[in-house]
């Protein structure tokens, strides 16, 4: 029988080697040898008779027949893992669950809200993985993280998840306070392409939001960039070297409030996009995934909403 023929270590090789689209990756995770891993990926493949991965310099890519298996066997063996670990022989370990999360809403957000949610569970280890939203989205599709929370990412990116939105969540150029060229907190979209500047890196929603409207509006993009998707090096070069800093409000919002950055008013700027939580319909939640995704509700609402 078709079914008979499928065995747990099929499955798990291939959703091991789609997540990190490599087959030595994946050996050196599951702790077998590279030509075990491959075998086993061709036994599958020759069970249920279509070829589920593309090799190529890339590594091993999911065709499409293989992304649609995967959509349907990652959650499965995520939910297996986790009845392993409530039932099974690790009833001493503390119950923890992992969440994937955006650079831009890792500076309020999250932290506010896993504060919020250990003061009433206090016992509830949660892990919370940054990443690009390429990234932490194949990991939720996988089941390493129970829902991502950050900026809404592009439609194909959200084939078979959901969306709910939060808040809206706009995008601001910023400057160290007193900088000796834009210090009167007003100047013209042309100045400051001039200046050097710091980006998200290309291919993130930000990135992409903030080319968009270049595109739209005529601009050229500007010549002197740092890219990067960490905030700590972002606010660092705005601070200490001066450099203008196009950022989602909530990475650079503390900074603004303790007087370190101000935010330039430039005619005709305006960008914003919506944050919320994304979920797999197929991965059912544990009580305290739940209770987690409740408090951001109430944070982000105390946050953002109750101050528009």
């Amino acid at each position: 029988m078709f079914l008979n023929r499928i065995k747990f270590r099929h499955l798990q090789c291939f959703v091991e080697v789609a997540r990190l689209k490599s087959v030595t990756a994946a050996a050196v995770e599951l702790n077998v040898a590279q030509s075990a891993v491959s075998r086993t990926i061709a036994e599958l493949e020759a069970t249920v008779g279509v070829r589920l991965f593309e090799r190529s310099r890339r590594g091993s890519v999911l065709t499409s027949e293989g992304l649609a298996f995967f959509h349907q066997v990652a959650p499965s063996l995520a939910q297996i893992r986790d009845a392993y670990l409530a039932f099974g022989a690790n009833k001493d370990v503390k119950e923890h669950f992992v969440v994937g999360a955006l650079p831009t809403v890792s500076a309020r957000l999250m932290p506010q809200s896993v504060q919020a949610f250990q003061s009433e569970s206090p016992n509830v280890r949660v892990r919370v993985v940054e990443g690009r939203n390429a990234d932490v989205l194949t990991m939720l599709r996988s089941g390493d993280v129970a829902f991502v929370v950050g900026r809404l990412a592009r439609a194909t990116e959200m084939q078979g998840l959901s969306f709910e939105h939060l808040y809206k969540e706009d995008i601001g150029i910023y400057v160290k306070r007193g900088h000796p060229k834009f210090g009167s907190k007003t100047a013209k979209f042309s100045e400051l392409l001039q200046a050097p500047m710091v980006l998200n890196m290309p291919g993130t929603i930000v990135r992409d939001e903030i080319e968009r409207y270049f595109y739209m509006n005529g601009i050229q993009p500007p010549s002197i960039v740092v890219e990067t998707d960490s905030a700590t090096l972002a606010r660092s070069l705005a601070v200490h070297e001066g450099r203008v800093w196009i950022s989602p409000k909530g990475m650079a919002q503390s900074d603004v409030d303790n007087g370190t950055l101000v935010r330039l008013d430039i005619r005709g700027w305006a960008l914003e996009g919506s944050v919320g939580i994304t979920t797999n319909p197929k991965t059912v939640l544990s009580p305290n995934a739940q209770r987690l995704l409740d408090t951001l509700r109430r944070v982000s609402e105390e946050i953002y909403i109750s101050k528009m």
